[in-house]
């Protein structure tokens, strides 16, 4: 018998899933019967990582994911983007969020690190991913017509360095495929 294992209760998990309803638990199968049987995965050590690190529900794969789709969608452009000092093709409301959250990358840094407070980067960050995706979704980069591919691909662009410079503060090196 474990005794880390053993301390792990019922009331624990309830409580727990109050606090992080959308979470999901993990359970190592030496945990007692009826904490098992909460669980919504089981499995050895080596298994939970392998399970979170490849996950939808892991944020940094998350991030990452966001990463290596940019990635893709950039290295399948053969031209050199050129920045311009009037953008007429960002015109959508998801291009806007974007810039916004974008602008807001130098403030969100120098609080984090005044308040020593990382996760703040963590969370802005996974919020940026998440209007990638939704972009992603929503738009077409690559197009006949090359002003607009190009301002499109360097709103990307940006958003590709602003991903890579909050994983490397927290110590991720992000990947480019996936």
């Amino acid at each position: 018998c474990c005794p880390v294992h053993d301390d792990v209760t019922v009331k624990n998990i309830e409580d727990a899933r109050k606090l992080h309803p959308e979470a999901k638990v993990l359970i190592h199968p030496e945990c007692s019967p009826i904490v098992s049987s909460m669980g919504d995965y089981i499995g050895s050590t080596s298994g939970i990582f392998d399970y979170v690190k490849n996950s939808n529900d892991n944020p940094v794969y998350y991030i990452e994911y966001a990463n290596a789709r940019i990635s893709k969608i950039l290295k399948s452009w053969n031209k050199p983007l050129e920045a311009k000092e009037k953008y007429n093709n960002l015109d959508d409301e998801l291009a806007y969020n974007i810039l916004n959250k974008l602008i807001r990358f130098e403030d969100t840094i120098i609080g984090a690190a005044n308040k020593k407070q990382p996760h703040i980067v963590c969370n802005y960050v996974y919020e940026l991913a998440t209007l990638f995706h939704s972009y992603y979704g929503a738009s077409k980069f690559i197009t006949e017509n090359i002003e607009y591919t190009n301002e499109k691909l360097l709103l990307l662009q940006a958003i590709k360095i602003v991903i890579n410079n909050s994983l490397n503060l927290i110590g991720v090196i992000p990947r480019e495929e996936m």
